[in-house]
């Protein structure tokens, strides 16, 4: 039984590299593959790995819609994979879609969100990171605070350090 559970791992991870071999392809075939390996393949961190392998820049064009559907899945490596993807294939609209996120039921995933949200940096998304610093549940308001702390400064954050001052003074 040891024997079959570590060649059962040794397999897994070859198939993991497989897949990220393809995704370095970049083409809409291996898209294609790598697409229906996210959507049937029973084993769910190789699926977690097919959505991370699309995050290139490469399948913009023809990949970011099908990543954007995957953020509404119930599986959370899953939403988190295709979070990451859109961020690094810089999905145009990956801020409307991490706002949208921040409203999940999963904490995970609104975690995730906010932590993006801080990397965009924007002034909204920085506005909503602030917000959820009031998030009911603690490890998203974590996530806020650790994604403001992690700015060293810049005219959104010196802005909502502002408002915070002011707010605080009212």
């Amino acid at each position: 039984i040891k024997r079959y559970e570590k060649e059962k791992q040794v397999l897994l991870r070859v198939r993991q590299l497989t897949v990220q071999e393809m995704g370095l392809v970049g083409s809409q075939e291996a898209f294609d593959v790598l697409l229906q390996i996210a959507n049937t393949d029973t084993d769910s961190t190789l699926r977690a790995t097919a959505v991370r392998a699309m995050g290139r820049t490469e399948f913009l064009q023809f990949g970011a819609e099908a990543l954007v559907a995957l953020t509404a899945c119930e599986q959370t490596p899953m939403v988190e994979a295709a979070i990451a993807s859109l961020y690094g294939m810089q999905y145009p609209e990956l801020e409307g879609v991490l706002h949208d996120l921040c409203e999940s039921e999963q904490p995970k995933v609104a975690g995730q969100a906010v932590a993006y949200l801080s990397y965009l940096g924007t002034e909204k998304a920085l506005q909503t990171v602030h917000e959820l610093l009031k998030h009911p549940t603690a490890s998203v308001r974590y996530r806020a605070y650790k994604g403001l702390r992690s700015l060293e400064s810049g005219p959104p954050l010196n802005a909502m350090v502002a408002a915070a001052t002011d707010e605080n003074r009212s």
